[in-house]
């Protein structure tokens, strides 16, 4: 059995972050929820970890509450990353916050994030709150940038 040293801890990190982003892609949830459980088992601040298990759990409808914990504590760690707080957003719509909800998305948009996830999001939101021009307009945007991002390729 090997030791660790000590500059192998964010090899370990990224490598656990590595795995967690496969196994989502490859739908395996649980093993992506393990592995960032894993992380944030060895470096309690990891904002990216918190982020993304935030997310699963918001996606799934399930432990909302711990999702919800965890992008807050991602986003006050980068209070202006905009992907926390679509994150944010995102759980807090599931909690059926929609006004918290409709703010955090906003402010996500204004950080110059041009996701289509982001405005399918708000779009979800505005339609919740029977703001249905603007919902029509943030999903056509979502609809463009997806399509714009499968013509590059990415």
């Amino acid at each position: 059995r090997m030791k660790m040293k000590d500059g192998d801890m964010p090899l370990l990190i990224r490598s656990h972050i590595t795995l967690a982003l496969a196994y989502d892609k490859l739908g395996m949830r649980n093993r992506s929820r393990l592995a960032y459980a894993t992380v944030l088992k060895i470096d309690a601040h990891n904002s990216l970890a918190m982020n993304n298990l935030a997310y699963l759990l918001a996606e799934e409808g399930t432990q909302l509450r711990e999702a919800l914990l965890l992008a807050t504590n991602a986003v006050l760690l980068e209070p202006d990353n905009g992907v926390y707080l679509d994150t944010l957003g995102w759980v807090n719509f599931k909690l059926g916050k929609y006004d918290r909800a409709r703010l955090l998305l906003e402010k996500s948009v204004e950080t110059g994030i041009d996701e289509a996830e982001i405005y399918r999001h708000l779009g979800q939101v505005y339609r919740k709150l029977g703001n249905e021009p603007k919902a029509r307009e943030m999903l056509e945007k979502a609809g463009v940038r997806k399509k714009e991002k499968e013509k590059s390729g990415h």
